[in-house]
């Protein structure tokens, strides 16, 4: 064999030996056995209590992404509302549906009897809540997280107020007290009237309207308070009804028909709709507190969380935002309610709407007087009809 040759078989087989070392990998050097284990979290940096709870109901009502409430009536708690809570909770949609409690009722009654479930939280009168949705309902304490809301010396009083005598169902967060009439200030003289019993003159026959006392509602708190207020009783009912009463259930209609002159007055008139007509600078306005007083409810102003409620979590997101200082703002601008909340301001409210530290004031709103409404629908029905 030629040396030329000899040399190229060396030079080949030196070629090959370096592409197999380059080609196979070196062995890796032996490691110690590890497992493998969930981050942990350390104690000073971990959130317990309320913060871990707030946390995860967060991360739970974002995956929901949505809440059906049940409100009243009314464009501008609908807008407030959801204007506000999607500002600050911009991954849950508020699905907001504006009605009357018995409207609300009617509704879920006929969704569950076709295995329906479609409210999450509701915000109404007391009367139908405590009458006639029990069985619809669950404890709303549960649901209650942030500190700024559970904490007692937030609230008038010193706590928070529920309708039901347990106090585990039905939390009022506002409070409404005003006269029960309001009249158009062309019309007729606040010195005209200083007692209900003013309203039975004969003057004022046929030009007054009231929101009809015989269905739950303002009328019907009104007459209880009538009722069993010891000066007016039954014998005021009759002379009222004696001066004929139109008796109406749209409450904006009533304080339109007040503020333009249709009626002298409404009785048991809706604070939110007073308001409108006055912002549109129609002459209409709520008597100073009569003689007699008057009585305190919640008017739209109390919350129930419904059974089954679809979305559970987010109901609790908004629930916890609507009883901060910020959530009641913007209630009691939208409804001209007062919250029970103390540090809300009430210098937007008309006068009237102000519960007066030294007025008497009945609590319509609570269990036990609502369930004695049931010994004077009977009388309202002999007295205007059924």
């Amino acid at each position: 064999m030629s040396i030329r040759k000899t040399f190229t078989l060396l030079a080949l087989g030196v070629l090959a030996l370096l592409l197999l070392s380059c080609a196979t990998p070196k062995p890796a050097a032996v490691q110690p056995e590890t497992k493998t284990v969930p981050d942990i979290v350390s104690p000073a940096g971990a959130k317990t209590g309320w913060e871990a709870r707030w946390d995860k109901t967060l991360i739970e009502a974002r995956r929901e992404g949505r809440i059906n409430l049940a409100g009243p009536p009314g464009a501008e708690i609908r807008i407030g509302f959801t204007e506000m809570f999607q500002k600050r909770y911009p991954g849950i949609f508020l699905e907001y549906s504006g009605a009357r409690s018995a409207e609300v009722l009617a509704r879920m009654s006929a969704e569950r009897r076709a295995g329906l479930y479609t409210v999450d939280l509701h915000l109404g009168g007391t009367t139908t809540i405590l009458t006639s949705m029990r069985d619809m309902l669950q404890p709303i304490k549960p649901f209650l997280i942030l500190p700024e809301v559970a904490n007692p010396d937030a609230w008038m009083e010193g706590k928070m107020d529920f309708a039901d005598n347990a106090g585990e169902l039905n939390l009022v967060f506002s409070i409404l007290a005003n006269s029960g009439v309001a009249f158009n200030t062309n019309l007729v003289k606040q010195s005209e009237i200083t007692s209900f019993w003013d309203l039975a003159r004969p003057q004022y026959k046929d030009k007054m309207v009231m929101y009809d006392p015989r269905i739950s509602g303002s009328g019907l708190a009104n007459a209880t308070f009538w009722y069993y207020h010891p000066e007016l009783g039954l014998d005021f009912i009759k002379a009222l009804a004696k001066n004929n009463p139109l008796l109406s259930r749209d409450a904006r209609l009533n304080a339109e028909g007040v503020a333009r002159g249709k009626y002298y007055m409404t009785l048991a008139p809706g604070p939110t709709e007073v308001a409108e007509m006055q912002r549109l600078g129609l002459p209409i306005k709520f008597s100073t507190l009569l003689k007699e007083g008057t009585y305190s409810t919640a008017g739209f102003g109390s919350a129930v969380m419904m059974d089954k409620a679809p979305h559970p979590n987010a109901a609790a997101v908004f629930l916890n935002w609507m009883l901060t200082q910020e959530g009641q703002t913007v209630w009691s601008r939208a409804t001209a309610y007062a919250s029970r909340r103390i540090d809300v301001p009430r210098d937007h409210l008309p006068e009237a709407n102000n519960p007066d530290p030294k007025g008497k004031y009945m609590s319509n709103y609570k269990e036990d007087m609502v369930m004695k409404k049931d010994e004077l629908t009977p009388h309202l029905l002999e007295i205007f009809g059924r």
